[in-house]
């Protein structure tokens, strides 16, 4: 936490400044960096232990930053391009997907699933190309929210690059009130 108490010019002029912290392993992403190119906001690749985005404040000695500070370990966005990917991940990865939300609930972090271009009605139908069942699929990923303590968010994926920026612009503003 910061020791220092900003004024609402310094909490903008902060978040102004974030930058948005993409995973190495990240693909298909176009769609988001040219939705942050367009708004001018900045972003870099860099290795994540878990998650696909998360955000850093860079250096500002003027307002009592030293050195650029990470978020990476206090909150991520997971990115599924669809529910066929969250099926596969449910099923064929669940391993690997519980071995990230392991790592971060070992650090307290917040982990906000965001599953692009689907809805809790194509879940209930059944609208996915997965052969997973729908009351299946529906379990695991309830129980994942109370068990891994996730939260689930549906998004249009021309969507995806202003959720991600607002999910964490609010975190920073409230970390830094």
């Amino acid at each position: 936490m910061l020791d220092y108490n900003y004024s609402k010019k310094e909490i903008k002029q902060l978040i102004d400044s974030m930058v948005i912290l993409i995973d190495t392993r990240e693909k298909e992403s176009d769609h988001i960096t040219k939705a942050l190119d367009k708004k001018d906001i900045e972003y870099k690749n860099k290795a994540l232990r878990y998650g696909d985005y998360s955000f850093l404040l860079p250096k500002n000695e003027n307002l009592g930053i030293s050195k650029e500070i990470s978020f990476a370990n206090e909150i991520v966005v997971e990115r599924k391009n669809s529910l066929d990917e969250l099926a596969l991940n449910l099923t064929q990865g669940r391993t690997t997907f519980q071995n990230e939300l392991i790592k971060a609930r070992g650090d307290s972090a917040e982990f906000y699933l965001m599953i692009e271009d689907g809805n809790w009605r194509m879940l209930k139908d059944g609208i996915y190309d997965s052969d997973y069942n729908s009351n299946s699929f529906i379990a695991s990923l309830k129980a994942y929210e109370v068990r891994w303590g996730i939260n689930v968010n549906f998004i249009d994926s021309n969507l995806s690059a202003w959720w991600i920026y607002h999910t964490f612009k609010y975190y920073l503003r409230e970390y830094l009130l």
